[in-house]
């Protein structure tokens, strides 16, 4: 779960660290070019809605003024009088949420309306400004330093570790090669596991050397009476008693090593595992030695 959480902390992280980034270069740069574009875009509409206002008090016909931009280009229009009184009014289904507007007086019959200009702003128009295509360079660098800059923590942070870790269990043969971590999460638990059982086999093993080591000592003792005494018998010439004494002898020392052996072999029995065998019974004959025993 350490790991998760630790991995929601950096993508966070990225994501905070990304807004933070694009806002400080909109603080500090893209603003004035941003609003240099919005004052070029109003100029051209108050050009625009000069030269429109202008034909329509040249030409005194405001419907086929205005339906002729309307069909030839995205603008849309509202004619008022000065008490606010909507006289033309174009569809405005094709308002957006960008979108900037001029308002211009024109003279009709002796008397004066507003022209309201309105110019929504499509996608390919944004994006055209330079200053929008600036914060979109901006945008891709951060996101290519971030990506970079995340992988190299990921690695040295998680893919690292786990590769040693790897390394470590696929060439351990007896010696241990890596330490403990002060790692709390799943990689820092796993990896003081494998020490843990490392050191576990580690002292198996010695222990299995110190109890081979003594038997090995405890034979040799005996084993090397009955040698001699067997080396006697090779020789000759013994009288009775002395023969009846070293075969005496010869037998305890064998039961001796006997004994060793036996011992050795409860051992190895008593710390091998051995497989549960699963057999088939009836039920009334489990159930009768229950009773029996009760």
């Amino acid at each position: 779960m350490r790991i998760r959480y630790n991995l929601n902390k950096i993508i966070i992280g990225t994501i905070v660290f990304n807004i933070l980034m694009l806002l400080g270069y909109y603080i500090l740069f893209a603003s004035v070019g941003f609003y240099g574009d919005y004052n070029i875009l109003n100029e051209n509409l108050d050009s625009k809605a000069s030269q429109i206002a202008q034909s329509i008090n040249e030409n005194q016909d405001y419907h086929s003024v205005l339906n002729h931009y309307i069909e030839n280009e995205n603008l849309i229009f509202r004619l008022e009088d000065l008490d606010s009184k909507v006289i033309y009014e174009s569809d405005e289904n094709k308002l957006n949420f960008f979108y900037i507007n001029s308002v211009k007086p024109v003279r009709l019959s002796n008397e004066i309306y507003l022209l309201k200009v309105i110019k929504p702003l499509v996608k390919d128009e944004i994006f055209k400004l330079p200053s929008i295509r600036h914060i979109f360079y901006v945008e891709l660098i951060i996101i290519i330093f971030i990506m970079i800059s995340l992988s190299q923590i990921l690695y040295f942070r998680f893919v690292k570790p786990i590769e040693s870790l790897q390394k470590a269990v696929a060439s351990y043969k007896g010696h241990l090669n890596i330490e403990r971590t002060r790692r709390f999460d799943e990689i820092g638990k796993l990896q003081n596991s494998f020490v843990q059982l490392a050191e576990n086999l580690q002292e198996e093993k010695e222990k299995q050397n110190r109890i081979i080591a003594s038997i090995s000592h405890d034979i040799k003792t005996p084993l090397t009476s009955v040698m001699g005494y067997a080396e006697r018998f090779k020789k000759g010439n013994l009288p009775p008693e002395r023969t009846t004494k070293y075969l005496n002898t010869i037998y305890m020392k064998s039961m001796a090593i006997k004994d060793l052996v036996e011992e050795f072999d409860d051992y190895l029995s008593y710390n091998q595992k051995r497989a549960l065998k699963k057999q088939e019974i009836i039920v009334n004959d489990f159930m009768r030695v229950i009773k029996n025993l009760d």
